[in-house]
């Protein structure tokens, strides 16, 4: 008899499950090692058995015709826990067997001899026994036989779990696979190192049905699903991409533009399986990067014919789309380096932090303007938001134009002002006295009747006349100082 551990075969039992072997159709594969070992030994006998929880299964018996029997009844329970060989010369006469039914009843089982079925995991699932009503003993040579052909009871174990593991595995992949691909917004297919189709998305299946009539399957030979001017093509593309080559390229079939991927597949060890496919029509996608291209090229235009600064294209996130100008020279800047960079990388800090300021106000659609200073120059920042055809809010201009010489002029006809308005007020006086003798000598000679006081009014008023003409003189001179 032999101690059985709870734990030890509750984790054989587990183990068992995992193979998933019990309660399987009869296997050619089994059913040859049973044949050879009733041959070979001579026995009429021969069974390979699963001790399961409260039974023994036979995967393959020869001279059986039955499928199981109780596990208290079945002798490979005990067998299972050997270490290498058990055997029951004469049941008949050990009493760890004497009242055992099989060997008691009818049955008459005498001789029985068992290697356990042991796999990787170390636990034993069952026995290669043979059986005999005559009780025997095995040689050691034959001992040796039977060890061997139960390890190949094993191997086939291990070879039929691997199967199962693989084809676990390949439905796992298959159902990434799906997901993946079934999520995709392109046409998207698996196709193996034997141009078979393994695996084609629901797009694809759209489009094969309109243009040849026909939904690809599973193994469905891919060229059948390629236009036949483009076979020969594909076949190239297909071999470089068995190489471990990536191919993108771009076509365009009548009004469309089309973008087809092709990549390796690699399983766990490296291997290439297979290539992933796609297509794309690209068509919306062409047309904004030509728009795009024209906007560039328009933008560049009015850059090169904005002479005092720079424009720029900003979008909501504050990304620069577009930035140029004659004013990035100055300083031999490349204004190409800013695209598609934040906006504060374009700027300085003081200066960026003016621009948060005003930033709220443009979202709500006003035009902002504002001056700033850089390295003695003055510039004139403008902002002015731009509305999309929702007339929602999606970028704005940001122009800074170099104001600084209309600055200085601006600041020298004020200061010009403020002289004149000081000679004005400095000279006024002067201009006062001879315009009142001047006007008091004519009203003088307006009453007077004697000719005499007429002719010494009249040389006075020539005298203050005089003097008026030389202030006159000084002011013009004044002001043309300054």
């Amino acid at each position: 008899m032999f101690y059985v551990d709870t734990d030890y075969e509750q984790k054989r039992l587990s183990t068992l499950k995992k193979y998933q072997i019990l309660d399987t159709p009869k296997d050619g594969a089994f059913d040859k090692i049973t044949s050879l070992v009733a041959d070979l030994f001579d026995v009429p006998i021969s069974i390979i058995s699963l001790v399961d929880e409260d039974r023994v299964w036979f995967k393959s018996a020869q001279g059986l015709d039955i499928r199981e029997m109780p596990k208290e009844t079945g002798l490979c329970s005990s067998a299972i826990f050997a270490d290498e060989f058990y055997e029951i010369q004469n049941a008949i006469e050990n009493p760890a067997t004497l009242n055992n039914s099989l060997v008691r009843g009818e049955f008459g089982l005498r001789f029985y001899a068992a290697v356990p079925i042991r796999v990787k995991e170390g636990y034993s699932l069952g026995t290669l026994c043979i059986i005999d009503k005559k009780p025997r003993r095995l040689t050691a040579k034959e001992q040796e036989r039977l060890k061997s052909l139960a390890y190949l009871v094993t191997e086939q174990l291990e070879l039929r779990l691997s199967a199962i593991e693989a084809i676990k595995e390949q439905e796992s992949t298959l159902n990434i696979l799906d997901s993946i691909y079934e999520s995709s917004n392109y046409a998207k297919s698996f196709i193996d190192n034997d141009l078979k189709i393994i695996y084609s998305n629901k797009m694809v299946r759209s489009i094969c049905k309109k243009i040849f009539d026909r939904v690809p399957k599973k193994y469905d030979a891919a060229l059948d699903f390629v236009l036949p001017r483009y076979r020969s093509e594909f076949e190239g593309y297909y071999q470089q991409v068995l190489q471990g080559k990536r191919i993108e390229i771009e076509k365009h079939d009548n009004k469309n533009w089309w973008r087809f991927i092709l990549f390796p597949v690699y399983d766990k060890k490296q291997n290439i399986i297979g290539i992933s496919h796609s297509v794309e029509n690209i068509t919306q996608h062409r047309e904004i990067q030509q728009t795009a291209k024209t906007l560039q090229q328009n933008l560049d235009i009015l850059a090169q014919n904005f002479p005092d600064g720079s424009i720029s294209l900003i979008d909501k996130n504050l990304t620069v789309l577009y930035t140029g100008g004659q004013g990035y020279k100055v300083y031999d800047i490349d204004p190409k380096q800013f695209f598609g960079k934040h906006v504060s990388a374009m700027i300085l800090p003081r200066l960026y932090r003016r621009l948060q300021e005003v930033i709220p106000k443009v979202w709500r659609g006003l035009s902002i303007s504002y001056e700033v200073t850089y390295k003695e120059r003055v510039y004139l920042t403008k902002i002015s938001p731009i509305k999309d055809e929702a007339e929602e809010i999606e970028s704005f201009v940001l122009m800074v134009i170099d104001i600084t010489e209309r600055k200085q002029k601006e600041i020298k006809i004020q200061e010009q002002n403020e002289r004149l308005k000081e000679i004005a007020w400095q000279q006024s006086h002067e201009v006062r006295r001879p315009v009142a003798t001047i006007l008091g000598l004519m009203n003088l000679i307006k009453i007077e009747i004697n000719q005499e006081y007429i002719l010494h009014y009249l040389n006075h008023l020539q005298h203050e006349v005089e003097s008026l003409d030389q202030v006159i003189c000084k002011i013009v001179t004044a002001t043309n100082d300054h």
